[in-house]
Protein backbone atom coordinates (compact mmCIF):
# COMPACT_ATOMS: atom_id res chain seq x y z
CA UNK A 1 0.00 0.00 0.00
CA UNK A 2 1.44 3.40 -1.04
CA UNK A 3 1.22 6.38 1.31
CA UNK A 4 1.97 10.05 0.52
CA UNK A 5 5.43 11.12 1.60
CA UNK A 6 5.01 13.25 4.78
CA UNK A 7 8.18 15.16 3.86
CA UNK A 8 6.49 16.60 0.77
CA UNK A 9 3.53 18.51 2.16
CA UNK A 10 1.85 21.10 -0.05
CA UNK A 11 -0.41 23.61 1.68
CA UNK A 12 -4.10 23.82 0.83
CA UNK A 13 -4.19 20.42 -0.86
CA UNK A 14 -7.91 19.84 -0.24
CA UNK A 15 -8.80 22.74 -2.52
CA UNK A 16 -7.15 21.00 -5.50
CA UNK A 17 -9.82 18.30 -5.49
CA UNK A 18 -13.12 20.09 -5.07
CA UNK A 19 -14.78 17.61 -7.42
CA UNK A 20 -14.04 14.81 -4.93
CA UNK A 21 -15.38 16.72 -1.93
CA UNK A 22 -18.62 17.51 -3.76
CA UNK A 23 -19.28 13.77 -4.02
CA UNK A 24 -19.01 13.11 -0.29
CA UNK A 25 -20.28 16.31 1.38
CA UNK A 26 -23.91 16.13 2.35
CA UNK A 27 -26.04 18.61 0.40
CA UNK A 28 -27.28 20.30 3.57
CA UNK A 29 -23.72 21.14 4.68
CA UNK A 30 -23.23 24.27 2.58
CA UNK A 31 -20.75 25.76 5.08
CA UNK A 32 -18.26 22.91 4.61
CA UNK A 33 -18.62 23.11 0.83
CA UNK A 34 -17.93 26.85 1.05
CA UNK A 35 -14.69 26.18 2.96
CA UNK A 36 -13.54 23.79 0.25
CA UNK A 37 -14.50 26.07 -2.63
CA UNK A 38 -13.71 29.52 -1.22
CA UNK A 39 -11.40 28.94 1.79
CA UNK A 40 -12.12 29.69 5.45
CA UNK A 41 -13.00 33.31 6.23
CA UNK A 42 -12.05 34.26 9.80
CA UNK A 43 -14.52 37.16 9.68
CA UNK A 44 -17.38 34.64 9.63
CA UNK A 45 -16.45 33.66 13.20
CA UNK A 46 -15.99 37.18 14.57
CA UNK A 47 -18.05 38.83 17.30
CA UNK A 48 -17.68 42.04 19.38
CA UNK A 49 -15.42 41.91 22.43
CA UNK A 50 -15.84 43.90 25.62
CA UNK A 51 -13.35 43.32 28.39
CA UNK A 52 -9.72 43.44 29.47
CA UNK A 53 -6.88 41.81 27.55
CA UNK A 54 -3.28 42.04 28.74
CA UNK A 55 -3.92 45.25 30.67
CA UNK A 56 -5.88 47.02 27.93
CA UNK A 57 -9.64 47.64 28.02
CA UNK A 58 -11.59 46.84 24.84
CA UNK A 59 -15.13 47.53 23.70
CA UNK A 60 -14.90 46.94 19.96
CA UNK A 61 -16.79 45.24 17.15
CA UNK A 62 -13.54 44.53 15.27
CA UNK A 63 -10.07 43.97 16.82
CA UNK A 64 -7.96 47.15 16.74
CA UNK A 65 -4.53 46.82 15.13
CA UNK A 66 -1.91 45.53 17.60
CA UNK A 67 1.70 44.32 17.54
CA UNK A 68 2.98 42.01 20.27
CA UNK A 69 6.48 40.84 21.21
CA UNK A 70 7.45 37.20 20.81
CA UNK A 71 7.70 34.88 23.82
CA UNK A 72 11.02 34.75 25.63
CA UNK A 73 11.55 31.03 24.96
CA UNK A 74 11.94 31.71 21.22
CA UNK A 75 15.58 32.66 21.78
CA UNK A 76 16.26 29.12 22.97
CA UNK A 77 14.98 27.63 19.69
CA UNK A 78 16.30 29.98 16.99
CA UNK A 79 17.44 27.26 14.57
CA UNK A 80 14.20 25.32 14.98
CA UNK A 81 12.10 28.43 14.32
CA UNK A 82 14.17 29.32 11.25
CA UNK A 83 13.71 25.81 9.84
CA UNK A 84 10.00 25.73 10.66
CA UNK A 85 9.28 29.09 9.04
CA UNK A 86 11.32 28.12 5.97
CA UNK A 87 9.34 24.88 5.69
CA UNK A 88 6.05 26.76 5.88
CA UNK A 89 7.14 29.20 3.20
CA UNK A 90 8.20 26.35 0.93
CA UNK A 91 4.92 24.46 1.38
CA UNK A 92 2.80 27.58 0.84
CA UNK A 93 1.43 27.65 4.38
CA UNK A 94 2.99 31.05 5.04
CA UNK A 95 4.02 34.23 3.21
CA UNK A 96 7.00 36.52 3.71
CA UNK A 97 5.54 40.04 3.66
CA UNK A 98 8.78 41.98 3.90
CA UNK A 99 11.25 43.68 6.18
CA UNK A 100 10.09 45.49 9.30
CA UNK A 101 10.10 49.23 8.62
CA UNK A 102 9.89 48.77 4.85
CA UNK A 103 6.43 47.23 4.44
CA UNK A 104 3.01 47.77 5.97
CA UNK A 105 2.70 45.43 8.97
CA UNK A 106 -0.20 42.99 9.23
CA UNK A 107 -3.29 44.28 11.07
CA UNK A 108 -2.43 41.98 13.98
CA UNK A 109 1.15 40.89 14.69
CA UNK A 110 0.75 38.10 17.22
CA UNK A 111 3.58 36.70 19.35
CA UNK A 112 5.09 33.37 18.45
CA UNK A 113 6.07 30.84 21.10
CA UNK A 114 7.45 27.32 21.32
CA UNK A 115 5.57 24.39 22.79
CA UNK A 116 8.72 22.54 23.89
CA UNK A 117 7.56 18.91 24.28
CA UNK A 118 7.33 18.14 20.50
CA UNK A 119 8.63 20.90 19.87
CA UNK A 120 5.99 22.90 17.98
CA UNK A 121 5.99 26.47 16.70
CA UNK A 122 2.80 28.18 17.85
CA UNK A 123 1.29 31.58 17.18
CA UNK A 124 -0.31 33.00 20.30
CA UNK A 125 -3.66 34.17 18.95
CA UNK A 126 -5.27 34.88 22.31
CA UNK A 127 -5.90 38.51 21.31
CA UNK A 128 -7.66 37.54 18.07
CA UNK A 129 -9.48 34.73 19.87
CA UNK A 130 -11.09 37.27 22.21
CA UNK A 131 -13.14 38.40 19.20
CA UNK A 132 -14.10 34.88 18.08
CA UNK A 133 -17.36 32.99 18.58
CA UNK A 134 -17.42 29.63 20.30
CA UNK A 135 -17.81 26.71 17.88
CA UNK A 136 -18.37 23.62 20.05
CA UNK A 137 -18.22 20.17 18.47
CA UNK A 138 -18.33 16.53 19.55
CA UNK A 139 -15.37 14.16 19.41
CA UNK A 140 -15.20 10.39 19.37
CA UNK A 141 -13.36 9.31 22.54
CA UNK A 142 -12.05 6.15 24.18
CA UNK A 143 -15.57 5.58 25.52
CA UNK A 144 -16.70 5.00 21.91
CA UNK A 145 -14.01 2.42 21.13
CA UNK A 146 -15.59 -0.61 22.89
CA UNK A 147 -18.96 0.37 21.39
CA UNK A 148 -17.51 0.22 17.89
CA UNK A 149 -14.68 -2.30 17.90
CA UNK A 150 -15.45 -6.03 17.93
CA UNK A 151 -13.39 -8.61 19.78
CA UNK A 152 -10.57 -9.99 17.66
CA UNK A 153 -10.57 -7.06 15.21
CA UNK A 154 -7.46 -5.42 13.83
CA UNK A 155 -7.16 -1.66 14.33
CA UNK A 156 -5.18 0.91 12.34
CA UNK A 157 -4.53 4.52 13.36
CA UNK A 158 -4.17 7.15 10.63
CA UNK A 159 -2.81 10.61 11.43
CA UNK A 160 -2.52 13.63 9.12
CA UNK A 161 0.81 15.36 8.58
CA UNK A 162 0.49 19.15 8.98
CA UNK A 163 -3.27 18.72 9.06
CA UNK A 164 -4.23 22.36 9.48
CA UNK A 165 -1.92 23.25 6.61
CA UNK A 166 -4.29 21.49 4.21
CA UNK A 167 -6.88 24.28 4.50
CA UNK A 168 -6.37 27.81 3.22
CA UNK A 169 -7.84 30.91 4.85
CA UNK A 170 -9.06 33.76 2.65
CA UNK A 171 -6.77 36.58 1.55
CA UNK A 172 -8.76 39.01 3.69
CA UNK A 173 -8.15 36.83 6.76
CA UNK A 174 -4.38 36.63 6.48
CA UNK A 175 -3.66 40.14 7.76
CA UNK A 176 -5.16 38.96 11.07
CA UNK A 177 -2.63 36.11 11.26
CA UNK A 178 0.64 38.05 11.13
CA UNK A 179 3.81 37.51 13.13
CA UNK A 180 7.38 38.83 13.17
CA UNK A 181 10.68 36.98 13.25
CA UNK A 182 14.23 38.06 12.53
CA UNK A 183 13.17 41.56 11.53
CA UNK A 184 10.63 40.36 8.94
CA UNK A 185 6.83 40.20 8.86
CA UNK A 186 5.06 36.98 7.90
CA UNK A 187 1.45 35.85 7.60
CA UNK A 188 -0.28 32.47 7.82
CA UNK A 189 -2.07 31.26 4.69
CA UNK A 190 -3.66 28.20 6.30
CA UNK A 191 -5.51 27.35 9.50
CA UNK A 192 -3.09 28.25 12.30
CA UNK A 193 -2.44 26.10 15.33
CA UNK A 194 -3.63 28.45 18.08
CA UNK A 195 -6.72 29.92 16.43
CA UNK A 196 -9.78 29.19 18.54
CA UNK A 197 -11.84 27.72 15.71
CA UNK A 198 -9.21 25.68 13.83
CA UNK A 199 -9.95 22.36 15.58
CA UNK A 200 -13.69 22.64 15.01
CA UNK A 201 -13.25 23.41 11.30
CA UNK A 202 -10.71 20.65 10.71
CA UNK A 203 -12.73 18.06 12.59
CA UNK A 204 -15.90 19.01 10.72
CA UNK A 205 -14.13 18.65 7.37
CA UNK A 206 -12.65 15.28 8.29
CA UNK A 207 -16.04 14.12 9.51
CA UNK A 208 -17.32 14.30 5.91
CA UNK A 209 -14.84 11.61 4.84
CA UNK A 210 -15.48 9.51 7.95
CA UNK A 211 -19.24 9.68 7.39
CA UNK A 212 -18.75 8.58 3.77
CA UNK A 213 -16.59 5.63 4.85
CA UNK A 214 -19.11 4.56 7.47
CA UNK A 215 -21.79 4.52 4.76
CA UNK A 216 -19.67 1.88 2.99
CA UNK A 217 -19.93 -0.50 5.97
CA UNK A 218 -16.53 0.41 7.43
CA UNK A 219 -16.37 1.09 11.16
CA UNK A 220 -14.10 3.96 12.19
CA UNK A 221 -13.68 6.74 14.74
CA UNK A 222 -12.42 10.34 14.43
CA UNK A 223 -10.62 12.68 16.82
CA UNK A 224 -9.86 15.91 14.86
CA UNK A 225 -7.06 14.57 12.61
CA UNK A 226 -6.65 11.11 14.15
CA UNK A 227 -8.66 8.23 12.70
CA UNK A 228 -9.09 4.73 14.07
CA UNK A 229 -10.04 2.31 11.28
CA UNK A 230 -11.48 -1.09 12.24
CA UNK A 231 -12.88 -3.29 9.47
CA UNK A 232 -15.23 -3.77 6.53
CA UNK A 233 -18.61 -5.25 7.56
CA UNK A 234 -19.99 -5.99 4.09
CA UNK A 235 -20.27 -9.34 2.33
CA UNK A 236 -17.12 -11.23 1.34
CA UNK A 237 -16.54 -14.62 -0.29
CA UNK A 238 -16.01 -17.35 2.29
CA UNK A 239 -12.33 -17.81 1.42
CA UNK A 240 -11.67 -14.11 2.11
CA UNK A 241 -13.88 -13.72 5.17
CA UNK A 242 -11.18 -13.45 7.82
CA UNK A 243 -10.48 -10.55 10.24
CA UNK A 244 -7.17 -9.61 8.60
CA UNK A 245 -8.78 -9.27 5.16
CA UNK A 246 -11.70 -7.22 6.51
CA UNK A 247 -9.22 -4.90 8.21
CA UNK A 248 -7.09 -4.68 5.06
CA UNK A 249 -10.06 -3.74 2.85
CA UNK A 250 -11.16 -1.06 5.33
CA UNK A 251 -7.68 0.43 5.57
CA UNK A 252 -7.07 0.40 1.83
CA UNK A 253 -10.40 2.09 1.14
CA UNK A 254 -9.84 4.71 3.85
CA UNK A 255 -6.31 5.54 2.68
CA UNK A 256 -7.37 5.86 -0.93
CA UNK A 257 -10.27 8.12 0.03
CA UNK A 258 -8.19 10.47 2.14
CA UNK A 259 -5.45 10.62 -0.49
CA UNK A 260 -8.02 11.44 -3.17
CA UNK A 261 -9.46 14.21 -1.00
CA UNK A 262 -6.03 15.80 -1.05
CA UNK A 263 -4.52 14.58 -4.30
CA UNK A 264 -5.74 12.72 -7.41
CA UNK A 265 -4.34 12.52 -10.91
CA UNK A 266 -6.01 15.10 -13.15
CA UNK A 267 -6.07 15.62 -16.90
CA UNK A 268 -5.33 18.90 -18.70
CA UNK A 269 -8.89 20.11 -18.02
CA UNK A 270 -8.61 19.51 -14.27
CA UNK A 271 -10.82 16.39 -14.31
CA UNK A 272 -9.85 13.13 -12.67
CA UNK A 273 -8.45 10.56 -15.10
CA UNK A 274 -10.57 7.42 -15.56
CA UNK A 275 -8.94 4.46 -13.86
CA UNK A 276 -9.70 1.05 -12.38
CA UNK A 277 -8.51 -0.14 -8.99
CA UNK A 278 -8.24 -3.54 -7.23
CA UNK A 279 -10.72 -2.37 -4.58
CA UNK A 280 -13.71 0.04 -4.76
CA UNK A 281 -12.32 3.54 -4.27
CA UNK A 282 -13.81 7.05 -4.63
CA UNK A 283 -13.80 8.34 -8.23
CA UNK A 284 -12.40 5.12 -9.70
CA UNK A 285 -14.24 3.85 -12.75
CA UNK A 286 -14.77 0.53 -11.01
CA UNK A 287 -12.96 -2.66 -10.08
CA UNK A 288 -13.66 -4.73 -13.19
CA UNK A 289 -11.67 -3.44 -16.15
CA UNK A 290 -12.60 -6.60 -18.06
CA UNK A 291 -16.30 -5.76 -18.21
CA UNK A 292 -15.89 -2.39 -19.94
CA UNK A 293 -16.54 -1.27 -23.52
CA UNK A 294 -13.33 0.02 -25.07
CA UNK A 295 -13.49 2.60 -27.87
CA UNK A 296 -11.96 2.07 -31.27
CA UNK A 297 -9.07 4.38 -32.01
CA UNK A 298 -8.13 4.80 -28.35
CA UNK A 299 -4.74 3.67 -27.07
CA UNK A 300 -4.88 2.28 -23.54
CA UNK A 301 -2.28 1.79 -20.84
CA UNK A 302 -2.07 -1.11 -18.38
CA UNK A 303 0.18 -1.66 -15.39
CA UNK A 304 -1.69 -4.50 -13.67
CA UNK A 305 -0.97 -6.27 -10.39
CA UNK A 306 1.71 -8.81 -11.22
CA UNK A 307 -0.53 -11.79 -10.43
CA UNK A 308 -3.00 -10.59 -13.09
CA UNK A 309 -0.54 -10.09 -15.96
CA UNK A 310 -1.45 -13.35 -17.82
CA UNK A 311 -5.17 -12.54 -17.53
CA UNK A 312 -4.60 -9.02 -18.84
CA UNK A 313 -2.49 -10.31 -21.75
CA UNK A 314 -5.26 -12.73 -22.76
CA UNK A 315 -7.83 -9.94 -22.53
CA UNK A 316 -5.77 -7.60 -24.72
CA UNK A 317 -5.41 -10.27 -27.40
CA UNK A 318 -9.02 -11.41 -27.20
CA UNK A 319 -10.42 -7.89 -27.50
CA UNK A 320 -7.62 -6.79 -29.85
CA UNK A 321 -6.96 -3.63 -27.87
CA UNK A 322 -4.33 -1.12 -28.92
CA UNK A 323 -2.51 -0.91 -25.65
CA UNK A 324 0.82 -0.44 -23.89
CA UNK A 325 1.44 -3.04 -21.21
CA UNK A 326 4.09 -2.43 -18.56
CA UNK A 327 5.41 -5.42 -16.63
CA UNK A 328 8.57 -6.76 -14.95
CA UNK A 329 11.00 -9.02 -16.80
CA UNK A 330 10.68 -11.88 -14.33
CA UNK A 331 13.44 -14.45 -13.97
CA UNK A 332 12.88 -17.33 -14.49
CA UNK A 333 10.83 -16.41 -17.56
CA UNK A 334 7.08 -16.69 -17.02
CA UNK A 335 4.84 -18.92 -19.25
CA UNK A 336 2.97 -15.93 -20.70
CA UNK A 337 6.11 -14.08 -21.85
CA UNK A 338 6.47 -15.90 -25.25
CA UNK A 339 2.90 -14.83 -26.07
CA UNK A 340 3.77 -11.19 -25.41
CA UNK A 341 6.98 -11.54 -27.41
CA UNK A 342 5.08 -12.97 -30.38
CA UNK A 343 2.10 -10.63 -30.38
CA UNK A 344 3.58 -7.26 -29.37
CA UNK A 345 4.49 -4.88 -32.16
CA UNK A 346 7.29 -3.44 -30.04
CA UNK A 347 9.04 -4.41 -26.82
CA UNK A 348 11.39 -2.01 -25.03
CA UNK A 349 13.18 -1.91 -21.70
CA UNK A 350 12.14 1.18 -19.76
CA UNK A 351 14.15 0.49 -16.61
CA UNK A 352 16.89 -1.77 -15.35
CA UNK A 353 17.16 -3.79 -12.16
CA UNK A 354 18.30 -1.57 -9.32
CA UNK A 355 17.42 1.58 -11.23
CA UNK A 356 15.58 4.41 -9.49
CA UNK A 357 13.18 6.95 -10.91
CA UNK A 358 11.27 4.51 -13.14
CA UNK A 359 8.30 3.88 -10.85
CA UNK A 360 6.50 6.80 -9.24
CA UNK A 361 4.81 6.89 -5.85
CA UNK A 362 2.00 9.18 -4.80
CA UNK A 363 2.69 12.15 -2.50
CA UNK A 364 1.04 15.50 -1.84
CA UNK A 365 3.33 17.00 -4.49
CA UNK A 366 2.02 14.53 -7.02
CA UNK A 367 4.10 11.51 -7.99
CA UNK A 368 7.67 11.12 -6.69
CA UNK A 369 10.43 8.87 -8.01
CA UNK A 370 11.09 5.47 -6.47
CA UNK A 371 14.34 5.62 -4.50
CA UNK A 372 14.66 1.93 -3.57
CA UNK A 373 15.34 0.63 -7.06
CA UNK A 374 13.65 -1.94 -9.30
CA UNK A 375 13.65 -5.63 -8.36
CA UNK A 376 13.66 -6.64 -12.04
CA UNK A 377 14.12 -5.00 -15.42
CA UNK A 378 10.91 -3.20 -16.39
CA UNK A 379 9.51 -3.73 -19.91
CA UNK A 380 6.85 -2.03 -22.01
CA UNK A 381 5.06 -3.98 -24.74
CA UNK A 382 3.07 -2.17 -27.41
CA UNK A 383 0.05 -3.93 -28.96
CA UNK A 384 -1.55 -2.45 -32.06
CA UNK A 385 -4.69 -3.75 -33.79
CA UNK A 386 -6.72 -2.23 -36.62
CA UNK A 387 -10.15 -3.23 -35.28
CA UNK A 388 -12.09 -1.19 -37.87
CA UNK A 389 -10.21 -2.76 -40.81
CA UNK A 390 -10.66 -6.26 -39.39
CA UNK A 391 -14.43 -5.79 -39.18
CA UNK A 392 -14.57 -4.89 -42.84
Amino acid sequence: MVFPDPCNVIAGSIHNNKHVWVKIIEESNSEVLNWVNNYVDIHDFMQPFKGMFWGVQYDDVYPPSRQFNNAGNCQEHIDFINDEITSRLQSGAGTLLGKVGEVQPPHIVSPITIEPTKPRLCINLMYLNSFMKDTPFNLDTLVDVPKTVRKGSFLTKLDDTSGYGNIFVTESSRHLLGFEWGGYFFSCNTLPFGWKNSASIYHTLNLQGISFIRSKSISCLLYIDDRLIEKFHGNLPNDLDIPAMRSHIALRYAVRLFISLGNTMLDEDGKSLPHFTPFPTPLSSGVDAFAQTYKEGEIYYAFPPFCMIPTVVNFILQERLSCTLVFPDFKPVQPWFPVVLAQASQLVTIGFKGGTGVLLYLSKKGFLSDKKGLQWNMLAASFSFDRVHEKN
